[in-house]
């Protein structure tokens, strides 16, 4: 059974929202916040540790810690793999 995570996304869409959209181009920030949240909750509810999480997903911890601390971003399979390996369930 999977557990469903939950996570209020509309504070990142406001802090995200440009009144120029021609002279600055919108930034990943708000897609790499969203994606640790999700990891974290999701690492939280499992209990796993990252290597496990890892070993489950096909990636290295090495790689979630960077998905967690927001240096990479992961791409949307890549992330529906990691929840999957915490038995989590995304609800889009």
């Amino acid at each position: 059974m999977s557990a469903d995570v939950s996570v209020d996304v509309s504070a990142d869409v406001r802090s995200d929202t440009r009144t120029d959209m021609k002279s600055t181009p919108p930034s990943s920030g708000t897609a790499q916040s969203l994606a640790s949240r999700l990891i974290r909750e999701a690492q939280q509810r499992s209990g796993l540790s990252l290597r496990e999480i890892g070993r489950r997903a096909g990636t290295s911890h090495a790689t979630l810690s960077a998905y967690l601390n927001m240096h990479k971003s992961p791409a949307t399979s890549t992330l529906e793999r990691i929840l999957e390996a915490c038995d989590v369930a995304l609800d889009v």
